[in-house]
């Protein structure tokens, strides 16, 4: 089956870790194992996070007086390169029998999104306040924020409206064999002028949400999210919590996550496991990929979202860990909406 993989910041890279190549490609290495796991059975598209390259290049840039730290569309290219690189060494490694693409992909989004003036997400490393009066000098249209002592770059989310390369994904779908690599989060953020014209723009797009748009327009089997979490809480921090083995996405949306960690998973699984007449449609016109891909949309009640750890990414996908999500109550739940561990 065609499952849509989206791999965390946290899930490469954990916070006590340290930040440097070696500490990156060990990561990456280790990720690339529990891909291959899942690469071994299903053909895969993976969209990886690229933070930890973001902060480390952002860390080299700024040790250097002659280079300026860049826009954070150039940023996510770069880190795309870095992170893309190493993932697709271990990943050949891992799996010397596939073939693989890897692509930097361009995500449209609005430039009048409300989201735009409203920065929500950290970018690259903390700073000390002596530090941090320092870079906003330098950079003076720049977001920080205050986290305990410490600050931190922000900048907007918003939400992507297309992948340019959708068609060549298409393409590259109807070949079996073929594991795509996409990158740099949600894919580098571009807008289009009165002019039809393409630039890039100061912001990043969720990772979850773009591939759930990916996986949606494709009508994938599942769609990945893995993380550092185990499963979803249906009260995070709260001592009576309780993970989630199977849960509806109405009932998911009912929790009320609004965290930036959560509430993009939760927009992720209700926007690919939502009636797509419109992707039935665009895969119709897909002479190509037509048969593989239109006999997926007879199986649209078996389609899943998976949320959970990197590590036990296989258990996962079976239903063995993690949180599934799905459109309505499986028939092994005798119709309750959500089901504890």
């Amino acid at each position: 089956m065609l499952v849509v993989i989206a791999l965390g910041d946290s899930a490469i890279v954990q916070r006590d870790q340290p930040l440097n190549s070696h500490a990156l490609r060990q990561c990456i290495q280790h990720a690339a194992q529990c891909i291959a796991e899942i690469a071994n059975q299903h053909q895969v598209i993976l969209l990886h996070g690229n933070g930890p390259a973001i902060g480390l290049l952002t860390l080299m840039n700024g040790n250097c007086a002659d280079l300026n730290t860049g826009t954070a569309d150039v940023l996510g290219a770069q880190a795309r390169a870095v992170t893309g690189f190493l993932l697709e060494q271990a990943l050949r490694n891992q799996l010397p029998q596939q073939s693989f693409c890897s692509m930097s992909h361009l995500t449209l989004v609005d430039a009048d999104d409300p989201a735009m003036i409203h920065p929500t997400r950290y970018v690259g490393p903390l700073y000390n306040r002596v530090q941090a009066q320092l870079v906003q000098e330098q950079n003076p249209d720049w977001v920080l924020k205050q986290t305990g002592r410490l600050y931190r770059r922000m900048i907007p989310a918003p939400e992507p409206k297309g992948v340019l390369e959708m068609a060549t994904l298409k393409h590259l779908v109807a070949a079996d064999n073929m594991f795509v690599i996409c990158g740099c989060g949600g894919g580098l953020p571009v807008r289009k002028s009165t002019d039809n014209r393409i630039n890039g723009v100061e912001a990043m797009v969720d990772r979850d949400e773009t591939a759930a748009l990916i996986a949606r327009t494709l009508n994938a089997n599942a769609l990945l999210l893995l993380s550092s979490i185990d499963a979803v809480s249906d009260k995070p921090g709260h001592p009576e919590a309780r993970l989630i083995r199977t849960i509806t996405v109405t009932h998911l949306e009912s929790l009320g996550f609004n965290d930036t960690a959560m509430a993009p998973k939760v927009k992720a699984a209700s926007g690919y496991l939502a009636k797509n007449e419109l992707a039935k449609n665009e895969l119709a016109k897909n002479e190509l990929a037509k048969d593989k891909l239109v006999d997926r949309q007879l199986n649209d009640s078996r389609r899943f979202c998976a949320i959970g750890n990197l590590h036990n990414a296989a258990s996962v996908l079976s239903g063995q860990s993690g949180t599934r999500v799905c459109a309505s109550a499986p028939s092994s739940s005798e119709g309750a909406e959500i089901v504890y561990y």
